[in-house]
Formats: structure tokens, C-alpha cells, sequence
């Protein structure tokens, strides 16, 4: 120990730094997930297991054939964990961060079940939680009654509250044919059931013309075909009619006075 360190910050030096891998899912949530996945997909509560803990090894671990892992697993080897699962023939129903789980899923068996919800785990973090599956048909889709079981699981706990998210920086606006994660969380916000087959959608992480501007989709996006841009206009009319979306139009005076106007070259008008 350094003359000049106190006993305090010799031994911080030694002490466990918490990251999102150390995001031990509080039991009322995941209570809240697994009752909500035994329905959705007809698992046999007894095959569940969980293989992700502390001092735990998820690949020399034993699963039972048949089995179910559904658990949270360290997001920084989600990927990874996935593989393992695909090459094996395992089924699981894993907890994702948000914002990345399109990147997550390329080019695996997996499907991004985006509930989109703030939780809050054991180790005070905070994450924008959704979910990967190789149960879920869909390739990519919302789910606004998971969102709120796990929401209402929150709330029972006491003093379980999450922060105000921050505003983000600069914007981007995309085709309506690219989907992102974000957009999939505001169907779940609103509870809408929004569902993209995997014969139409394909996952990319640029456009082309963000290649030229050395720009990428920050956590890759789904090119929708014909048929999933469709739906997904529909979906957005809900949206709209969620949100309570009021659309002032012009009247035909109105109209008539910005002919006027643009004929004159402007001039000083009254309603």
C-alpha cells in the first residue's frame, strides 16, 4: 500500500467493479417474464432453467433435454450466448438491451421480442430491457402485455423507481421500409401488437447512403419488404390514434388567401 493511500482506497482498488453483466434480475421481475413466456409460448414450467448466476458456467453447465433457459445473461457475450444455444438446439427466452438488439439477432436463430421497459436491477443499474428468443416465429415484434406485466411487477416492489430518460443529441429520420428498435418500443408503449414475419424483413446496419456519409443505423435496423412496410403503416395509423394525434387541416378560405398572397407577392390580411 502506497504511504499516501488511505486503507479506503487500498482496498477499493480490489473490490468488484459492477457492470451490465452484473444485472441480477430482481424475482418479481422475472416472475413477471417467465409468466408471461410459459403463456406466449407453452413452456413446461418444470424444463426452465438458469444457468446464468454468480460463479456460474452457462457452457459446461447441464441442461436437460427438453429444457428451457430463461434468464438474464451477461449482455457484453449475448451474441455469443445465443450461438451456443443455436448450434446446440436449446431453447431460450433471454433478457437484451434495447437499443442493441438488432445487432444482436443478425445472422442467428433468434427473434427480438421489444418490450422496451426500464428496469431496474438488483445492482442499481438502469436498462431499457427487451427480449431474444428461437421460440418466437417472428423475426422482429413488439409486445405491450410483457411491457406491462413487468411494469406492474415494478411498481409492487417498494421504492423500485427508474429515472426520466435523456433527450438525445442529433436525429436521424429514416424511410418508413427501415425499422428500428425504437420504433418496435413505441408500439409496445402503445400498446400495440406489431409483428414482422422473417420472409419480410431483413437486418442491415447502414443504407446505402450512409456509407458515402461513413454513418451507420446505431443498432442496425430491419429493410422491410412490400408487405412489411404495409403493416407497419398500419401500425403507425394506430400509433398516431394512440397518442391522440390532432391534425388541424386548412379551409378552403385559408387556402384561397395563401393563392392570394403567393399571386400578390404577399400583402397584410385579417381573419
Amino acid at each position: 500500500m502506497a504511504y499516501w493511500e488511505s486503507y479506503e482506497e487500498f482496498t477499493e482498488k480490489f473490490k468488484h467493479r459492477m457492470t451490465t453483466d452484473d444485472c441480477y434480475t430482481p424475482e418479481p421481475v422475472y416472475e413477471a417474464v417467465k409468466r408471461w413466456a410459459v403463456r406466449e409460448y407453452g413452456i413446461d414450467e418444470s424444463s426452465i432453467v438458469r444457468p446464468f448466476y454468480p460463479g456460474g458456467d452457462y457452457e459446461h453447465y447441464d441442461y436437460p433435454k427438453g429444457c428451457v433457459v430463461l434468464d438474464n445473461p451477461p449482455f457484453s457475450k449475448l451474441k455469443t450466448i445465443i450461438r451456443f444455444y443455436d448450434e446446440r438446439e436449446i431453447d431460450y427466452f433471454l433478457f437484451a438491451p434495447t437499443l442493441t438488439i438488432l445487432s444482436t439477432i443478425a445472422n442467428t436463430g433468434a427473434a427480438g421480442i421489444v418490450s422496451a421497459i426500464k428496469v431496474k436491477y438488483e445492482n442499481g443499474a438502469t436498462v431499457n430491457t427487451s427480449f431474444v428468443s428461437n421460440m418466437e416465429p417472428a423475426l422482429v415484434r413488439s409486445a405491450p402485455v410483457l411491457r406491462n406485466e413487468i411494469e406492474r411487477a415494478q411498481r409492487e416492489q417498494k421504492g423500485r423507481r427508474t429515472p426520466a430518460q435523456k433527450p438525445n443529441g442529433q436525429r436521424y429520420e429514416y424511410p418508413e421500409e427501415v425499422l428500428r428498435s425504437m420504433d418496435i418500443a413505441a408500439y409496445s408503449r402503445a400498446q400495440i401488437d406489431f409483428r414482422v414475419p422473417r420472409e419480410d424483413g431483413m437486418i442491415i446496419w447502414r443504407l446505402d447512403e450512409q456509407r458515402a456519409a461513413g454513418k451507420e443505423l446505431f443498432g442496425r435496423g430491419v429493410l422491410l419488404s412490400q408487405k412489411g412496410h404495409k403493416a407497419r403503416a398500419a401500425a403507425d395509423a394506430r400509433l398516431r390514434e394512440a397518442r391522440k394525434v390532432i391534425r388541424w387541416e386548412l379551409s378552403e378560405r385559408e387556402r384561397k388567401i395563401i393563392d392570394e398572397m403567393s399571386r400578390k407577392g404577399g400583402g397584410r390580411w385579417n381573419q
